[in-house]
C-alpha cells in the first residue's frame, strides 16, 4: 500500500465527477485543498496538540474521525482535558459524567480502552 501512489497500474481513487453525479465531494475536496496552506498542514504533523489547537486542523480531524466511526474518542479526550482544568470541588461530578457517558457498561457513547485501564478506572470509581 505504501507504494500505491507510485504504481502506474493502480489508479488513484478520485472523488466522483460532479458533472456526472450529484455528489459534491469533488468540490469539497478542491475547496479544502485550496484553503489550507501546506505550511499549516505540516505544523499539524508535529503533534496531536498542534492539530487540535488549530481550529481548521481540529475540523479536519473531526471529519476524519467521523469517516472512521471513531468521533467518540475525540469527545472523550476533550472531556478528560476539561477535567484537568476544573476546580477540585467539580472534579467528582465531571468524573462521574465521563464515566456515565463513555466508560460505563451501558454508556451511550462508549470508547474502547484496554482491560487494564478499565479495571484501574473501575477500582478508583
Amino acid at each position: 500500500e505504501q507504494y500505491q501512489e507510485y504504481d502506474p497500474f493502480i489508479p488513484a481513487t478520485d472523488p466522483p465527477n460532479p458533472w456526472v453525479s450529484d455528489c459534491p465531494d469533488f468540490w469539497e475536496a478542491e475547496k479544502i485543498a485550496k484553503e489550507i496552506p501546506s505550511k499549516r498542514v505540516r505544523r499539524w504533523g508535529f503533534s496531536v496538540q498542534e492539530l487540535l489547537k488549530d481550529p481548521l486542523g481540529r475540523e479536519q480531524f473531526v471529519r476524519f474521525l467521523e469517516k472512521e466511526f471513531s468521533g467518540e474518542n475525540l469527545m472523550f479526550l476533550t472531556a478528560v482535558q476539561e477535567l484537568k482544568c476544573l476546580p477540585q470541588k467539580d472534579v467528582h461530578d465531571k468524573v462521574q459524567a465521563i464515566w456515565d457517558e463513555y466508560l460505563a457498561p451501558s454508556a451511550p457513547v462508549p470508547v474502547n480502552i484496554d482491560s487494564k485501564s478499565m479495571n484501574i478506572t473501575k477500582k478508583n470509581m
